[in-house]
C-alpha cells in the first residue's frame, strides 16, 4: 500500500528559542533525521513549514516536499491541514509526526506500518516481548474505565495462542462489556497509535479515509478529535521505544535528550 510521510516543522518554537527543526540530533539536524527515516518507507515526504521558513529550508539538506503554512500562526491544525492538502490523491495512508519528535526508532516505524491493509480489530495492541519472541496481544481501550491489560500481564484463561485468535477474542468481549457491537473482523485499522508505557506519542499511521475529517476540522480544532470519534477501529501498539514520547520543546528537554550537562 503507497503511504504518505507528513511531518509539521511549522512552529514559532518560543520556549526553545531558535527552530527545533534545526536543532542536532546525533549528526543531523531533527528534521534531517526525520526526513531519513521517514524517506526509505514513505512517498512523498511532505514537510509543513511556517515560522522561520526560509531558515529551516536553507537548512534542510535532504529531499523533500516543501509546503509553507501562511496561517501557521492560527495553530498546529492549519498546518496540518496545509500538509494533507498535499497527499497524492492515491495514497492509502499517511505517516505523521512533529518535528520535535525525533527520537523514534526505525523498528517503530516499521511496526506502525506492518501489515497494514490487514483485518481489523476493536483496539488491538501489540506487545513486544522483552525476551524477544512473538508479540502477544490484549486490549487498548480509551482511558475512560473501559478495560484494559497492562503490559506484561498474561491473557486471560480462553484466550487462544496466537496474534489473530486472541485479537478476535478480546475483540468480541470487550465489544460486550463496552455495550458496543463487536467490529468487523475484515474492516481494516483507520488508525496506529504507539505508546511507551501507556503514553501515547509520535509517529502516527492513520488510513486516507480520514483525511476530510482533518481537513474539516476548525483551526481551533484539535486531530485527536478525530482520533477519537475511531477509537473503535484504532490499533494501540505498545512498544519499547521512549522515543515515542520524547517531546523536545524547551532547552531542559533538548538536554535531556541529548545527554548535555551530564
Amino acid at each position: 500500500m503507497s503511504v504518505a510521510g507528513l511531518i509539521l516543522a511549522a512552529g514559532e518554537s518560543r520556549r526553545m528559542g531558535s527552530p527545533k527543526a534545526l536543532l542536532r540530533y546525533g549528526e543531523e539536524t531533527f528534521l534531517d533525521t526525520l526526513t531519513a527515516l521517514f524517506a526509505t518507507r514513505c512517498s512523498p515526504v511532505i514537510v509543513v513549514l511556517g515560522a522561520h521558513a526560509a531558515e529551516i529550508r536553507a537548512g534542510a539538506l535532504r529531499p523533500a516536499t516543501f509546503v509553507v503554512n501562511p496561517d501557521y500562526a492560527r495553530g498546529m491544525t492549519t498546518s496540518m491541514q496545509c500538509g494533507l492538502r498535499s497527499i497524492p490523491p492515491d495514497a492509502d495512508g499517511v505517516l505523521f509526526t512533529l518535528v520535535d519528535h525525533p527520537a523514534a526508532s526505525p523498528a517503530t516505524l516499521d511496526a506502525l506500518l506492518a501489515g497494514i491493509g490487514g483485518a481489523g480489530t476493536l483496539a488491538g495492541r501489540v506487545e513486544t516481548p522483552a525476551s524477544g519472541g512473538r508479540p502477544g496481544y490484549s486490549t487498548a481501550m480509551e482511558n475512560d474505565g473501559s478495560p484494559s491489560h497492562a503490559s506484561g500481564t498474561p491473557l486471560p484463561d480462553g484466550v487462544p495462542s496466537g496474534p489473530g485468535p486472541v485479537r478476535s477474542f478480546l475483540r468480541d468481549r470487550d465489544s460486550e462489556k463496552c455495550g458496543l457491537a463487536p467490529a468487523d473482523p475484515d474492516r481494516a485499522p483507520l488508525l496506529r497509535v504507539p505508546r511507551y508505557r501507556g503514553k501515547r506519542g509520535h509517529p502516527i499511521w492513520f488510513a486516507s479515509q480520514l483525511i476530510p475529517e482533518f481537513l474539516a476540522l476548525p483551526a481551533d480544532g484539535a486531530a485527536r478529535e478525530v482520533v477519537r470519534r475511531h477509537v473503535a477501529r484504532t490499533e494501540f501498539l505498545d512498544l519499547d521505544d521512549p522515543g515515542i514520547v520524547a517531546d523536545i520543546d524547551s532547552p531542559e528537554d533538548y538536554r535531556a535528550l541529548t545527554g548535555a550537562g551530564k
